[in-house]
């Protein structure tokens, strides 16, 4: 039927996914089609034919389709920067937007992101960047620290440096996502040269995280690997109060003696998964975690099968695991697809002793992920 013999609107219709126009659409045409849409609920932003549309839309939508929750950008455009999803955020009423999902964001215009984000900041659930090119630090410490009903957050990219949480931005304030299940994100350790932070700064946050300093290191210990230390058992309590999470994916930004980046699975996480050692003053602070008994599952650089993780992570490290994760079924101790290769291969592989001694008290358990294509779809 032709759009002009349309009499009835949509009326009932809440989900909206516009065909791809790489010229990009221009006013009349979505005007014509959310005039139809009075219900509408979930809005794809589509192309635009420039930036003058995005701002006509946003207007539009904010006019007739006042009960729209959800936004998502499937199909940016080359040299698309965000600017009409920004702008229809900032037009729908405050605290009314519930999931956002951004496929190729490019961070250039921060300020204007954290400033849509806060208006929404009671009530957005979900937020997921996927295939992100940029994220600056700021943002993630915007929606780490004001959304208070957060229950996914997700930020995936192929260049962890371009879209990670700075040490220092993790730590400034106290976490307002209490609420948090599902937590994807990189962070930068300082696993690098060029990296500091001051003691001063560590003694004004280590209230964020709630406790106090429960380190011990040898006397020898400069300042500052001290503060290095502090800043770190900080970011970890903070990690270790979100008691709802079910799925916690933590990537560390590193780099090689040359400045290239590594792979996130070349490291782990400093002191995080070893109970620590008093006779070789080593850190640990696995203990922080014991409150996470929805766990399901730990992804990210928690490899066990690095030199460091050889060295600082055990028998007494898995036990502690078993005892206080009671619902894990996954955790990324190996290369990916680790068990369908040695099931393919018809031959017992040769595993660490503490990990095969997981494998039989928590039987069915992954030690690895699947070598799946990543799904990017929305889920609204």
């Amino acid at each position: 039927m032709a759009m002009d013999g349309l009499k009835t609107p949509l009326e009932h219709l809440k989900r909206l996914v516009l065909p791809g126009m790489r010229l990009g659409y221009r006013t009349e045409a979505i005007d014509w089609v959310v005039e139809q849409c009075p219900a509408l609920e979930a809005f794809d932003v589509p192309c635009f034919a420039n930036a003058s549309v995005g701002d006509a839309v946003s207007s539009l939508l904010q006019e007739r389709c006042p009960k729209i929750r959800h936004l998502s950008v499937r199909r940016p455009y080359l040299g698309y920067r965000g600017g009409g999803a920004m702008s229809v955020m900032e037009k729908i009423p405050e605290q009314r937007l519930e999931t956002f999902y951004f496929k190729g964001y490019m961070d250039e215009w921060p300020l204007q992101l954290e400033l849509a984000i806060c208006r929404h900041t009671e009530t957005l659930r979900e937020i997921r960047f996927v295939l992100c090119r940029k994220m600056n630090s700021s943002t993630l410490k915007t929606i780490l620290t004001s959304c208070q009903a957060l229950v996914h957050l997700e930020i995936q990219g192929t260049h962890l440096s371009n879209i990670h949480l700075s040490l220092e931005d993790a730590i400034d304030s106290a976490w307002a996502c209490h609420h948090l299940e599902n937590l994807h994100i990189a962070i930068d350790m300082g696993q690098h040269e060029g990296f500091s932070l001051s003691a001063s700064q560590i003694l004004e946050t280590s209230s964020a995280g709630g406790g106090s300093m429960t380190l011990t290191l040898d006397e020898e210990t400069d300042e500052d690997e001290l503060v290095y230390w502090e800043s770190l058992e900080t970011l970890y309590r903070m990690i270790g109060s979100l008691t709802r999470l079910t799925v916690l994916n933590l990537k560390v930004l590193t780099f090689d003696s040359r400045g290239k980046e590594l792979d996130y699975t070349s490291t782990t996480i400093p002191g995080l998964l070893t109970l620590g050692d008093g006779s070789y003053h080593r850190p640990g602070f696995l203990s922080l975690l014991g409150n996470l008994t929805r766990l399901r599952e730990l992804r990210g650089a928690v490899r066990a099968d690095t030199p460091k993780s050889i060295v600082t992570m055990g028998q007494n490290e898995i036990e502690w695991m078993i005892d206080h994760w009671p619902s894990l079924d996954l955790v990324e101790f190996l290369p990916t697809d680790h068990e369908n290769k040695a099931i393919a291969s018809s031959t017992e592989e040769e595993i660490l002793p503490h990990l095969r001694w997981l494998q039989h008290h928590r039987p069915g358990i992954r030690l690895s992920l699947k070598a799946e294509a990543p799904s990017f779809a929305a889920t609204f």
